[in-house]
C-alpha cells in the first residue's frame, strides 16, 4: 500500500461521503481521561482490574465495585478536537461514530449518528426497579434513595453482553455449524450461505468478501476447515497487504514449522498509515496467539499498543 503524509490521508477520508469512525480510549485521553492500560493509565499496578469491572464484582462486591467505578468518571472532561471535528464533519456528510469508549464526549460534541458500543457511564439506572436515575445522584450514592436498589452505569461489564439498542444494529453472518457439513470445502459452503441466505427483522447481512478473500490466500497450506474459520474470523483486515504477509508467516511458523511462539511485529516508520497498521500487526499477534492457545508477550501488548496510540494520537492532533 501507498505511504502517504498526514495531510494526504486527511484528503483521502474528506473525499468519501460515507465515512464511519472506530474510536477507542486512545481518542480521550487529549481531553484528561486516562486509557486503561498504559503507564497512566487506570489499570496500572492493579492485579485485576477486569474483576473490578465486572458483572461479578458487581453482584458479590458491590462496594468495591461502586468505588472503583466511581474513579473513572470524568464530568470535567471536555471533547477534543477529535471529537469535535468528527462531529463537524457529520454536518456535511454521513458520519457514523462507533465508540468503544464510555466517556460520553462524542454525544457532548454532538455527533448526530453515534453507537456507544460499551454504553455510556452518564446513563444509569436501578437494577431493582428499573427506573432511569440521574449520573450525578449515582455519585453521591449507589443506593436508589425510591427503592433502595443497585444504581448501576449503563455500561457493558466483563461477563455480561451488548445492549439490545447496540444488537439491533448489528449484521448477521455465517454460523459455526456448517463446519458439520462433510464433503464440501468451506469456501464453497461460504458462497452458498451468501447467494442464498435471507435478511432478518433488524439485522442486515454479513458481506462475507473478506473471508472469502482470506480463505482463497490460504488455500494452499491444506488446513482443516476449524483452523480456516479460526484464521478468517481473526479481527483483522487481511486485505491490507502487510497485514496478510504477517497471517501467511504466522501461519508458516506454527502449522508449518510447529513454532510455540509467533515472531512480534516490528515498527518500521512513524506516519500515520504505518502506525495503523502496526496496531493492528500488534492486533493480529495476539489474537492469533490467543486463538491458537500459543505463548506470547502480553505485557508487550499492553506496551505497544499503548506506545501506538500516543503516536496516532499526536499525529491526528496535527490534521
Amino acid at each position: 500500500m501507498k505511504q502517504g503524509t498526514v495531510d494526504e490521508a486527511a484528503k483521502e477520508i474528506l473525499t468519501h461521503q460515507k465515512i464511519t469512525f472506530l474510536t477507542g480510549a486512545g481518542v480521550s485521553t487529549p481531553s484528561g481521561v486516562p486509557d486503561y492500560r498504559s503507564l497512566t493509565g487506570i489499570y496500572h499496578g492493579m492485579e485485576q482490574p477486569e474483576y473490578l469491572l465486572s458483572h461479578q464484582a458487581m453482584v458479590n462486591e458491590p462496594d468495591k465495585f461502586y468505588q472503583f467505578v466511581k474513579k473513572i468518571y470524568h464530568p470535567e472532561a471536555k471533547p477534543n478536537i477529535i471529537h469535535l471535528e468528527m462531529a463537524q464533519l457529520a454536518k456535511e456528510k454521513n458520519v457514523w461514530v462507533v465508540s468503544q469508549n464510555i466517556d460520553g464526549l462524542h454525544a457532548k460534541a454532538k455527533s448526530p449518528q453515534l453507537v456507544n458500543f460499551h454504553g455510556s457511564l452518564y446513563q444509569c439506572h436501578c437494577r431493582k426497579c428499573k427506573q432511569t436515575v440521574d449520573w450525578k445522584e449515582y455519585l453521591h450514592s449507589d443506593k436508589h434513595q425510591a427503592c433502595g436498589g443497585q444504581i448501576r452505569p449503563n455500561i457493558v461489564l466483563y461477563g455480561e453482553g451488548f445492549q439490545d439498542e447496540v444488537i439491533e444494529q448489528a449484521i448477521i453472518g455465517p454460523h459455526e455449524s456448517m463446519l458439520e457439513i462433510k464433503g464440501i470445502p468451506l469456501i464453497e459452503k461460504l458462497m452458498i450461505w451468501e447467494n442464498h441466505y435471507q435478511d432478518i427483522h433488524h439485522y442486515k447481512k454479513m458481506d462475507i468478501e473478506r473471508y472469502l478473500f482470506v480463505l482463497t490466500q490460504i488455500k494452499h497450506y491444506k488446513l482443516s476447515q476449524w483452523v480456516q474459520w479460526k484464521i478468517m474470523k481473526l479481527p483483522v483486515n487481511f486485505m491490507q497487504m502487510d497485514l496478510l504477509n504477517l497471517l501467511l508467516l504466522y501461519i508458516e511458523e506454527h502449522f508449518i514449522n510447529g513454532n510455540s511462539e509467533l515472531t512480534k511485529p516490528r515498527l518500521h516508520a512513524e506516519d500515520l498509515e504505518i502506525l495503523e497498521i502496526h496496531y493492528q500487526e500488534v492486533n493480529l499477534y495476539y489474537s492469533f496467539s490467543k486463538v491458537f492457545h500459543l505463548e506470547f508477550d502480553i505485557n508487550w501488548v499492553y506496551r505497544e499498543r499503548s506506545k501506538v496510540s500516543k503516536k496516532l494520537n499526536y499525529l491526528l492532533l496535527r490534521l
